[in-house]
């Protein structure tokens, strides 16, 4: 029997209606009962109103279409992973059958049904996690590259020009264990960095997100800054500050898409200058 690695991290949420479900997404999952609305989607497009979501899931599709008349398939899966300690959230289509894992236990989950004889196709999802010391080098790339591309025109030139990743890796492996980021194999394709703060109207903040550039417009800032966001609710945080360059409008829309509300300016110096910088706005509730 083949099975598919999903492309996709996975969120299971109950919402208090169908009108927070986005019907346009590209992979989801709706139960209505007398007692719940349950949702499985992508974790980017989980709504962000939910009254409970488990995050960090990653699943497995049984190829071809199966016939309503066999028997044990599910059962026979779930015991192969159960016999290797792996839970499952399973959910069944007029097709196929879906079975989900805990993203820490999808490589375990891969090899296991492997060894029991399934064939395991497919990449599987990008992965969020915390930063390791060999994700580092990547990480000063990541900055180095996304500042001298997006900041061109906004900073000095000088300033950017000098910038370089061996330079940076020194500054990063200081603090790389404040760091989520994204990874797709062994590729890290971007990180966000998580600071409890003390600002008059916030009590938490991303401090900096940035994402390969060679990557955007996958949704991968805004899988990094949810985790942040949700990872800040579970902590008891109750509002989230971010600041960005005044002038660097593409961040801006994207920190007003994810919903924050300008807040107050401010400067920061880098180099011999000091750059005019933007506060947004988030609450947790």
């Amino acid at each position: 029997m083949k099975l598919r690695k999903l492309p996709y991290h996975l969120t299971v949420c109950k919402v208090e209606s169908l009108s927070a479900i986005d019907l346009a997404s590209e992979f989801f999952f709706i139960g209505r009962t007398d007692e719940e609305i349950s949702l499985v989607c992508r974790t980017e497009d989980t709504p962000v109103h939910t009254t409970e979501r488990d995050d960090d899931w990653c699943g497995f599709r049984i190829e071809g279409v199966l016939d309503f008349s066999l028997i044990g398939i599910l059962s026979k899966l779930s015991a192969v992973l159960a016999e290797n300690g792996i839970g499952i959230f399973a959910v069944s289509t007029y097709n196929t059958d879906y079975i989900l894992v805990k993203a820490e236990n999808f490589d375990r989950a891969t090899a296991a049904l492997a060894e029991a004889g399934y064939e395991v196709a497919g990449e599987g999802p990008m992965m969020i996690r915390w930063a390791r010391e060999e994700d580092v080098m990547q990480i000063a790339e990541i900055l180095v590259e996304d500042w001298q591309t997006a900041y061109r025109g906004i900073m000095d030139d000088d300033f950017l020009d000098s910038l370089n990743p061996g330079q940076r890796y020194q500054i990063e492996i200081r603090r790389y264990e404040k760091y989520t980021v994204a990874v797709e194999n062994d590729e890290v394709l971007g990180y966000a960095w998580n600071e409890i703060t003390e600002d008059e109207a916030a009590d938490c903040e991303i401090i900096a997100l940035y994402v390969r550039y060679s990557k955007r417009n996958r949704g991968i800032g805004k899988a990094l800054m949810q985790n942040s966001m949700e990872s800040f609710r579970k902590a008891g945080k109750k509002s989230m500050i971010v600041w960005c360059l005044r002038d660097n409008h593409e961040s801006r829309k994207f920190y007003e898409k994810m919903g924050g509300k300008a807040y107050k300016d401010g400067t920061h110096r880098w180099g011999d200058r000091d750059y005019g910088m933007i506060a947004y706005l988030y609450s947790l509730d």
